[in-house]
C-alpha cells in the first residue's frame, strides 16, 4: 500500500493506543473494589487466573514495599530462605524506580495499576512510532495484535522494549559515523539492561556489526569501534547501578541473588 510515512506512523500510534487501552481494561477487571487494609483487591486471588486478568503490577503491590512507598533497593535484602525484604524488587534498578514512581500517591492496587499504565503507555507509543518509521505497515504487527492487549501491562516491559527498538533505530542514521551510531546504541542497550537484563545480549551482535563495517559498501574492520561499543555498554550499566550499590549494597545485591536462586514455576 503506497502512502506517506506520516500516515503509517499515525495509524500505528493510534492503533497502539487503542490496543493498550483494551489491555488496561483487561487487567483492571482484577482490580477493586473492595480492598483490604493494605489496599489489596479482596477478589484478586480468586479471579486473577480464571478471568485472565493477572498482572505482576497488581501482584507486587504487596510484598515489595511498594504499598509502603519505600524507595527501591536502598533499604532491603534477602533472607536465608530466599525471600526479598524491604524495598528490594526482583527487577533491575531502573525498573525498580519506575515501580516506585508508579506508586506515588496510590493507596490501593487499583490506583497503582492505573498510574503504572499511564506511566508505561508512552513507551508503547514511542515503540509504535519507531517501528512505523523503520518497517512501514509491518509495525501493525506490534500495535494491532492481541499480545499488546495481553502483555502491555502484565509487568514493566514497555520501557525496555522502547529503548531496545530505539537502539536499533539509531543504526540506519547515515549522517553519523558508524562508530558513533554503535556507541549511542550501546548506551541505549546499557539502559535497557538496567530495566531488564536481556538487552545486554544484543551488545554482541552490535559489536559484530560495528566490527565488520555495518552496511557500508566499502566495509572495513573496526576493532577499536567494536571495543568502544562493549566498553560504553559496560560503563553505562556501571554508572546506573553504582549509586544503588553504594547507598544500599545488600538491597541491590539481593535482586541478583533472588534471580540466581529462582526456579521455573507453573
Amino acid at each position: 500500500m503506497r502512502t506517506s510515512s506520516g500516515t503509517i506512523s499515525l495509524v500505528a500510534v493510534l492503533t497502539c493506543a487503542v490496543m493498550m487501552w483494551f489491555g488496561y481494561l483487561n487487567k483492571a477487571r482484577c482490580a477493586g473494589p473492595t480492598f483490604d487494609a493494605e489496599g489489596r483487591t479482596l477478589r484478586f486471588e480468586d479471579i486473577k487466573d480464571a478471568d485472565v486478568c493477572y498482572s505482576d503490577i497488581q501482584q507486587l503491590w504487596i510484598g515489595r514495599g511498594i504499598n509502603l512507598h519505600v524507595f527501591p533497593f536502598v533499604d532491603g535484602g534477602i533472607t536465608s530462605s530466599g525471600a526479598l525484604t524491604g524495598g528490594t524488587v526482583e527487577y533491575p534498578v531502573l525498573s525498580g524506580v519506575l515501580m516506585w514512581i508508579g506508586a506515588i500517591g496510590a493507596h490501593t492496587d487499583a490506583e497503582f495499576l492505573l498510574q503504572s499504565a499511564l506511566l508505561l503507555a508512552p513507551f508503547g507509543l514511542v515503540t509504535a512510532w519507531l517501528l512505523a518509521r523503520m518497517a512501514g505497515w509491518a509495525a501493525l504487527l506490534w500495535s494491532l495484535t492481541p499480545p499488546l492487549v495481553l502483555y502491555a501491562f502484565l509487568n514493566w516491559d514497555l520501557p525496555v522494549v522502547a529503548v531496545t527498538v530505539t537502539a536499533v533505530a539509531v543504526l540506519p542514521i547515515e549522517r553519523w559515523p558508524l562508530r558513533t551510531r554503535g556507541v549511542v546504541a550501546a548506551v541505549l542497550l546499557g539502559v535497557g539492561f538496567c530495566l531488564k537484563l536481556y538487552p545486554g545480549i544484543f551488545v554482541l551482535p552490535l559489536m559484530a556489526y560495528v566490527l565488520t563495517g555495518g552496511s557500508s559498501p566499502d566495509r572495513k574492520r573496526d576493532v577499536p569501534g567494536a571495543l568502544a561499543v562493549a566498553g560504553t555498554a559496560a560503563a553505562t550499566v556501571a554508572a546506573i547501578n553504582l549509586p544503588f550499590a553504594i547507598l544500599g549494597y545488600e538491597g541491590w545485591r539481593a535482586s541478583f541473588a533472588f534471580q540466581q536462586n529462582r526456579e521455573a514455576d507453573g
